[in-house]
C-alpha cells in the first residue's frame, strides 16, 4: 500500500531531523523508506533496553556495587523510559546509505 501525503510529510520531517534537509531532499518517502525506517526504530529500542541493563556508571562493578544499582536497573526496565541517544545516533548514522538507496528516486 503507497504511503499517504501525510504519512510522507511525517516521515520527511523526521529524516530531515535526523539527516538534514538537504540530505534528505532527494529521497522518495515510499514504502522502502518506510521499511528502513520501521528497522531502525526496531534496533534503537533493542540497543536502549539492553543498556537499560548495565549498571551505573558502566566499567567493572564489584558484586555490592551491582546489588545496589538492582534497582534503578529494575525500575528503567519497567517503565521502558525511552531510547539513549547514543544508540539513536549510532544506529540511524549506521542506516543512512540504506535509507538513500531506498528512497532513491
Amino acid at each position: 500500500m503507497d504511503l499517504s501525503e501525510m504519512e510522507k510529510d511525517d516521515l520527511r520531517v523526521i529524516l530531515e531531523g535526523w539527516f538534514g534537509a538537504s540530505v534528505v531532499a532527494g529521497w522518495e518517502m515510499n514504502e522502502r523508506v518506510l521499511d528502513v525506517f520501521v528497522e531502525v526504530v526496531s534496533r534503537v529500542r533493542t540497543c536502549s533496553r539492553l543498556i537499560d541493563t548495565l549498571p551505573r556508571p558502566m566499567g567493572i562493578p564489584d558484586k555490592d556495587y551491582v546489588r545496589r544499582q538492582l534497582r534503578g536497573i529494575a525500575r528503567r526496565a519497567r517503565n521502558d523510559d525511552g531510547v539513549y541517544l547514543m544508540c539513536s545516533d549510532a544506529v540511524r548514522w549506521g542506516y543512512r546509505s540504506r535509507f538513500e538507496n531506498a528512497g532513491r528516486l
